[in-house]
This record gives C-alpha cells, structure tokens and sequence, in this order.
C-alpha cells in the first residue's frame, strides 16, 4: 500500500521520546559538559554568569597570589579566581546524570572547601555554556537520532 511508509513514519515519529533521548545524549557528553565547565571556570566565571568568589572576593589575597606567580598555565593565573591550584579539583571533575538533570561533581579531596568557599553555583553551567551545548551537541544529535529512525521506518 501506497500509504504504508507514511504510516511508518507517523509511528514513528509518535514512538520517539525526546526527552529519553536528551538524557542518553547527556550521559553520552559527559566529558563535553565537563570540558564547559572547566572553560567557564578557567575564565572565572560561575554558574549565574558572574565573578567566581573566594569568601566573597573576586581575587586571590597576597599569599595565593605568590604562591601561584611562577606557575605555568591555570595555575598561575591571579586575575580572577580559577580554583584551579595542581590541577586534581579540575581533572576529578565529573557528572552525575539523574533522571532528565545533571549534577557536576569532583572527587577531588578539597572539593568541598572550594564549595564552602565559592558556593555550589561554580558546578553549574551559565546561560553560555548551557547554549554552546545545545546548539552544538544536544539539538544536532536530536537531530540526528530523530532523522535515524524516520529512516528506519521508511524502509
């Protein structure tokens, strides 16, 4: 019958979960999410999309600031707060994928003086980086799976 892929298509387009799919894609980016945050941490930047704080400062006191000078890449920088000191708060980092939400997390022993200091909205993505993940891996690979089984049914 003429109609027969057309009514494949529709069911389809009806059996396709979007949002079981949205969950998949973000447990399948968990290190793209990661490299987001750490981009936007780098730049000192939190989760609100404002100056990452140490005990309400935007910059390191004297002490820190010496004991960072010398230093080579995120370690040495003293413009902004990065958190970032050896570089383990950074490479423990992970994310936690529960239900349709995600929690960025670090094993990393000091982990959670940095939230004492700096407060949980340092682990969540700002607007930005939210939106770079969108429109670069969530909504194309939507796409993507979307256009996968449109095909699958059309044959």
């Amino acid at each position: 019958m003429p109609l027969d892929n057309f009514y494949n298509v529709i069911n389809a387009l009806q059996d396709f979960n979007v949002e079981e799919e949205a969950v998949k894609i973000v447990s399948e980016n968990r290190e793209k999410i990661i490299m987001l945050l750490q981009k936007q941490l780098a730049a000192g930047i939190d989760g609100n999309g404002k100056k990452v704080k140490v005990n309400g400062r935007t910059i390191y006191r004297g002490w820190t600031t010496k004991k960072k000078r010398g230093k080579i890449g995120l370690a040495g920088v003293t413009s902004h707060i990065t958190n970032y000191m050896e570089g383990d708060f950074y490479s423990m980092m992970k994310v936690i994928v529960s239900g349709t939400d995600f929690q960025i997390t670090s094993d990393a022993p000091h982990f959670y003086d940095i939230l004492n200091q700096s407060g949980t909205v340092i682990m969540k993505l700002n607007k930005d980086s939210l939106q770079e993940f969108k429109n670069t891996i969530l909504v194309p690979e939507l796409k993507r799976r979307l256009d996968d089984a449109i095909q699958a049914a059309n044959i």
